[in-house]
């Protein structure tokens, strides 16, 4: 993580920051994903982090970071568009993905994220309340950081939440948690197919209850 970010960081133009995480955004911008709540979390924080931003969408949320970038030009780095090399690179070196989605009903880039060693800060919503999890009081372990849908404060805090716990034992253990998540179909057919046969047989039983009332 520590060498991919430092690459990142020289071809993007970041300042070298060795004691600082690195959050990122990858997305479509659209305020269904919530990144002007991101935009304006993150600007006050940008002494403790640096962000890099790839996109591209609704002009709104473009020209807010483009001007998050002019003002911090060696701690926001932004490229428009959609680059997949570039979109690894980023993933790769990022300590923290932001997807503070208003609705999401699945969310693709944190399980991504975690498969790279990067922490999520999501909305409790959809599919990221269903991936990111926050706590290990539901029994699965933690592996990122939720805020309320909507709420820019709430995301502010979750993002403090992160910060101060960036580099510490239970940092790593967040990682680690979110690096053996597994969301193939190998492990999801298998839930499908035992769902299928409890409702298969579950009709065979009403059905032959039914049977045996006629008769």
């Amino acid at each position: 993580k520590a060498a991919c970010k430092k690459f990142l960081r020289g071809e993007c133009g970041l300042r070298e920051e060795p004691a600082k995480p690195l959050a990122a955004v990858i997305s479509r911008f659209d305020y269904q994903k919530g990144l002007d709540l991101a935009a304006a979390a993150i600007e006050p924080r940008l002494g403790r982090c640096q962000l890099a931003v790839l996109g591209d969408g609704d002009s709104g949320l473009a020209e807010a970071f483009s001007t998050l970038a002019q003002r911090h030009p060696q701690d926001v780095f932004l490229r428009h568009g959609f680059d997949d090399v570039l979109a690894h690179r980023i993933y790769a070196a990022a300590d923290i993905f932001l997807i503070p989605s208003r609705f999401e009903p699945c969310g693709l880039g944190q399980m991504i994220a975690m498969r790279y060693g990067g922490v999520p800060i999501a909305a409790r919503t959809g599919g990221l309340l269903d991936t990111v999890f926050e706590s290990s009081d539901s029994g699965r372990c933690a592996n990122g950081f939720l805020c309320a849908p909507n709420d820019g404060a709430d995301l502010a805090r979750a993002l403090d939440r992160a910060l101060q716990e960036w580099g510490t034992a239970d940092w790593a253990g967040r990682v680690a948690c979110a690096m053996s998540g597994d969301y193939s179909w190998d492990k999801s057919v298998p839930q499908y197919l035992s769902i299928y046969e409890s409702a298969r047989a579950s009709r065979e039983q009403s059905g032959a209850a039914g049977n045996e009332r006629r008769a």
